[in-house]
């Protein structure tokens, strides 16, 4: 991701808008047929709605049919032409020789990805968060996982004494639930994790929309200092990872709503404003 190309899916909705609004003698003429239609159906005796709406002019109905068929429009070319369009830019490719290096990683690092909370109130990790933790179980052998809180719960939660002794878990950071720390100020302290234990390499986990910008994070905050440089960020092959239907973020509940935050939000402010 580059200061350019994170604007591409704005610049393909404005096109996109830009294309419905010349065709719009064409909108006008089917919400023009739409209000023929309804008035038709009314004079037939079906409306069961007061008089008072049938006092509004034809032109008036037309107007309020158009603004109608303007915001489907503006919401399907936003929600799900776009991000259809830019859909293969969410899934980074993996590192070369992952599997390998994955051995050597001296770390790993788990962006957490909502939460939910039980019926006391108390914080619970959700699924994408377990499933992340699951995947590092398989994949990882080594002996440090920076987390955030998510993650650290479903790190506690796991019953295997086994798991227990093999992972020494260090949170990224305490949780707030009125502070949200996003992507980049969380991977800027992932790094200074690293850096005070003395590690240089870490395969990266977060949920498989997010995963790309969290590298390309954590790279830009490490080129930036001397003693970072060196550092590798190791990216592992995510396959699609659930969303958390009940989770406390409503911007990470499903999917039509993340990846549109994802590409015309998280993008623009990780590229733009740090």
């Amino acid at each position: 991701m580059d200061r350019i190309s994170v604007f591409f899916p704005h610049i393909i909705f404005l096109f996109l808008l830009l294309v419905f609004y010349i065709t719009m003698v064409i909108w006008v003429m089917i919400s023009g047929v739409i209000t023929v239609k309804i008035f038709f159906w009314y004079k037939r005796g079906h409306s069961v709605w007061p008089n008072s709406v049938w006092r509004m002019s034809q032109q008036t109905w037309e107007r309020i049919i158009y603004s109608l068929i303007s915001l489907i429009a503006v919401l399907i070319i936003g929600f799900y032409i776009v991000p259809w369009i830019f859909n293969g830019t969410f899934h980074p490719a993996p590192s070369d020789n992952w599997k390998e290096k994955i051995k050597k990683a001296d770390a790993a690092l788990i962006f957490g990805f909502g939460y939910g909370t039980d019926d006391r109130g108390k914080m619970i990790p959700e699924a994408s968060n377990d499933f992340l933790y699951n995947l590092v179980k398989q994949q990882y052998t080594g002996r440090y996982l920076i987390v955030q809180e998510g993650v650290f719960l479903s790190a506690i939660r796991d019953s295997s004494k086994n798991m227990r002794n093999k992972y020494i878990r260090i949170r990224m950071h305490p949780h707030d639930p009125n502070k949200d720390v996003n992507t980049f100020k969380a991977a800027s302290i992932a790094i200074g994790k690293m850096d005070s234990l003395n590690l240089k390499s870490a395969i990266v986990y977060a949920h498989s929309m997010q995963l790309k910008r969290a590298v390309a994070d954590l790279r830009k905050i490490a080129s930036r200092n001397t003693e970072w440089k060196d550092f590798e960020f190791i990216v592992p092959d995510i396959s699609e990872t659930p969303f958390p239907k009940k989770s406390a973020q409503g911007r990470t509940r499903g999917k039509v709503l993340y990846r549109a935050v994802e590409l015309y939000v998280s993008r623009v402010r990780d590229t733009w404003c740090y």
